[in-house]
């Protein structure tokens, strides 16, 4: 079989319909290809919603009971019947020739191992909002966008769930998603992609596939200042898991294993919230308070010693 596509969900019954409607038509019949859904809370709605779409795509539909969606990937492991391995969520909107483009990439590159592509969010009103341009657009809403021309993906830069593709033979070794890493219920340690593909492309080349692009749709609870934070924390304690000691901060001061300028950066970036909110300012109130709790997720993270827990 040429691809297998995976989605896993959880209680998203009227998302993943719009997603599954929209992947109508991306393959032409000649292909032969699986769509896996992942159904992690045994929801009678996605079942229906899956169950809608037997006739027109080629689907799978497996209940995963464990909580986490790196759990849900893993169970989809076993079923994978083709020889790329897409990954995407529930909530996006493949653009034309999304899925061709990425067969096509790995094809004609026999040397990778890992391919990705565009990740255009879509706002929930007209016009874009101050979030678009903020500085954790990219791990929040997955926003990804490398340029009109196929690259490497080099270190720090990974794939991202709603656009990723993977060689069958990558989990015939063995290799699997960390599952306490990711979304389990409403805990998060993020960056639950960036984790595997750390592991994954140490010894193995990934590209970036310009032509490949799907629309990530954004709910207006994705823009609240609650949500930002709760990401943004969670982001730095995945950060400590993955990408404990990044090279170019190895020989920095340090001070109970962190970087001294970590927590220098904590407390300026709360008083900078403090400052702003004051003065009404609260776009910039909500980016330095993100800032703060990002590093402050990745301090307690490395002073719980959360990586050798995981």
């Amino acid at each position: 079989m040429d691809l297998t596509l995976i989605i896993c969900t959880y209680k998203r019954g009227k998302s993943i319909d719009q997603t599954l409607n929209a992947l109508q038509g991306q393959l032409p019949s000649s292909t032969k290809w699986q769509l896996l859904i992942v159904d992690n809370a045994d929801d009678i709605e996605t079942q229906q919603v899956a169950k809608k779409y037997h006739d027109t795509l080629p689907v799978e539909l497996i209940i995963e009971k464990k909580p986490g969606q790196n759990s849900a990937r893993n169970a989809a492991i076993p079923h994978i019947k083709g020889e790329l391995v897409v990954f995407t969520d529930d909530d996006i909107t493949p653009k034309e020739n999304w899925l061709q483009s990425l067969l096509t990439a790995a094809q004609h590159h026999p040397e990778a191992d890992v391919f990705g592509g565009r990740i255009i969010p879509v706002w929930p009103d007209k016009g874009t909002p101050w979030q678009a341009d903020a500085w954790f657009s990219n791990f929040v809403y997955a926003d990804q966008d490398l340029g009109d021309e196929d690259l490497e993906y080099k270190e720090g830069c990974y794939p991202s769930s709603p656009n990723m593709a993977i060689r069958k033979k990558i989990f015939d070794q063995g290799i699997t998603f960390n599952d306490k890493i990711g979304p389990i219920g409403k805990n998060r340690i993020s960056g639950s992609e960036s984790e595997f593909l750390s592991r994954v492309l140490q010894d193995r080349k990934g590209l970036y596939i310009a032509d490949s692009k799907v629309l990530h749709r954004i709910t207006a609870n994705m823009m609240t200042r609650k949500y930002l934070r709760k990401r943004c924390y969670a982001m730095g304690l995945g950060m400590s898991v993955w990408n404990a000691s990044p090279s170019n901060e190895r020989n920095l001061p340090q001070i109970f294993g962190v970087p001294r300028y970590r927590i220098g950066r904590i407390a300026t970036e709360s008083l900078k919230a403090f400052w702003y909110q004051l003065t009404f300012d609260n776009t910039k109130a909500s980016e330095a308070e993100c800032a703060a709790l990002l590093d402050l997720g990745f301090c307690i993270g490395i002073w719980k010693n959360l990586k050798s827990s995981i």
